[in-house]
């Protein structure tokens, strides 16, 4: 995976590459989204939960090394602080990883950089996906380690 426009080595099955403005710095890449999502909620922002499905997922090796960022400029009107803009991204996130549990599981699960040895405490498929949907119910769970709000 390359950052700042460079397109993904893998990326959704019978699609060409797409490219993604990802920054690397420290060996973790991030993606900066500077959107009100308290106007616009994420699970309504189709292109940002495909490339987060589709480009992300296939190619990062843990949470650990990925970021995504909202502008806390953006939402600071509708959610006051930075500690409850997080809670509220997370919300939506967690209404993202509900709505698309098949899919994310299926992309994690194809992952061949290590993402689902990070993730997943087994190797058989149906005991991670119950780890999968037990991790989508807690908000401090490692699967929302990577929202961050600035």
């Amino acid at each position: 995976m390359r950052g700042l426009g460079e397109a993904f080595d893998v990326g959704k099955p019978g699609a060409a590459l797409k490219e993604y403005d990802l920054r690397l710095v420290n060996n973790i890449y991030t993606e900066y989204k500077n959107v009100d999502f308290a106007k616009n909620a994420l699970s309504s922002s189709s292109q940002s939960v495909d490339q987060f499905i589709n480009g992300y997922l296939r190619n990062i090796e843990s949470f650990d090394k990925f970021q995504w960022k909202a502008g806390f400029d953006k939402l600071k009107s509708a959610w006051g602080s930075e500690a409850n803009a997080l809670t509220q991204m997370k919300s939506q996130w967690k209404t993202v990883f509900e709505s698309k549990s098949d899919d994310i599981f299926e992309v994690i699960w194809g992952n061949q950089r290590g993402l689902k040895e990070s993730l997943f405490s087994t190797t058989n498929k149906a005991r991670a996906k119950t780890e999968f949907l037990e991790m989508i119910e807690f908000q401090d769970d490692v699967l929302f380690k990577f929202i961050k709000v600035e």
